[in-house]
């Protein structure tokens, strides 16, 4: 049996440019001003090996796209130390998707953890704000399906410990985002929402309260009960057109 996975990790889902320096800096600067055991020193197109002295490099290696057949993709990972690492792509496919910001944290050193998951969070706010992000999670990847693939032009993955829904979101479920039986709300100064299901990110959280969010937003907008092959569900429009090729 393969052993689950012992890191914390964020994704953010966006339809910025990322192959632009200017929609992409911001997110450097984000990730540079992070604290001491968060901030990224390393950096590198595949493997993070070079030492990071100056935001404009981190963004020179990003935004150089490796092209196919006039499709392009290209991105950047960083790490800060040996515990926490981050990992920016973007492609511009026929088929469009995501930009997409990443990150990971590993539980040890376990006496610290907690003040960093706090400060994780700080950054993840201040990210989903600069990348705008549509959608956005932190899952427990040592939870059961922490895995499983999913298409948010399809569905929403199933709960998380923390989601956070971005405009076409909050256009899909209007007002009953929030009074849906989340553990805890709060609405961003740029619109998006924050939902936590439980109490902390480390707590599983339980199969009644997910059913209970998503009897309340729509069982057809989510993934559940480890099913992972949906052809329909209820999701919103993207605008994918700044990343056409």
């Amino acid at each position: 049996m393969t052993p689950a996975r012992q890191d914390i990790r964020f994704a953010l889902f966006s339809t910025l440019d990322l192959e632009s320096p200017a929609a992409l800096r911001p997110v450097i600067d984000d990730l540079l001003r992070a604290p001491v055991s968060l901030k990224p020193i390393q950096y590198g197109r595949d493997e993070p090996n070079l030492p990071i002295r100056d935001a404009r490099d981190v963004v020179s290696a990003a935004t150089v796209g490796v092209s196919t057949s006039g499709l392009r993709n290209g991105g950047i990972s960083l790490k800060a130390g040996s515990a926490v690492s981050y990992n920016i792509r973007w492609s511009k496919l026929a088929d469009p998707t995501f930009s997409l910001v990443f990150g990971s944290l590993q539980r040890d050193p376990a006496e610290s953890l907690q003040a960093r998951l706090a400060a994780w969070c700080d950054l993840v706010r201040e990210l989903v704000r600069t990348c705008d992000a549509v959608y956005g999670e932190i899952r427990d990847m040592s939870a059961p399906f922490a895995n499983m693939p999913f298409d948010l032009r399809t569905r929403l993955p199933d709960i998380q410990p923390v989601s956070i829904y971005g405009a076409p979101y909050v256009r899909l479920f209007g007002e009953k985002l929030a009074t849906a039986p989340f553990h805890r709300i709060e609405r961003l100064p740029t619109g998006h929402y924050w939902l936590e299901a439980g109490d902390s990110i480390l707590t599983p959280i339980s199969e009644d309260a997910k059913s209970d969010i998503r009897r309340h937003l729509g069982e057809d907008a989510f993934m559940s009960g480890g099913k992972r092959l949906y052809r329909t569900g209820l999701a919103p429009e993207f605008d994918f057109h700044a990343l056409l090729p």
